[in-house]
């Protein structure tokens, strides 16, 4: 993160660490959040913890994203 602050949207004046254990802290929420939507995995809120779900281990070994995913339960629920 240190390397390219831009790509993680940090400021040169943003480089304490309290700011960037916050802003890995963020990135990770917002990945796991995305990942529950998707069915991937199980989040519990008030724990943090997650785990993957059969689905979840089944698109990461075939490395399928999580955008095909989506796509998939989509057509799934449109068409019952």
């Amino acid at each position: 993160m240190l390397k390219d602050l831009g790509l993680y949207s940090v400021s040169v004046d943003d480089r304490e660490e309290p700011v960037l254990v916050q802003k890995h802290t963020d990135i990770v929420h917002s990945a796991v959040v995305l990942l529950e939507k998707c069915q991937l995995i199980k989040y519990e809120h008030a724990s943090g913890r997650f785990q993957s779900t059969k689905l979840g281990k089944i698109a990461s070994y075939h490395y399928v994203t999580y955008n095909l995913v989506m796509v998939s339960i989509y057509k799934i629920f449109e068409t019952n």
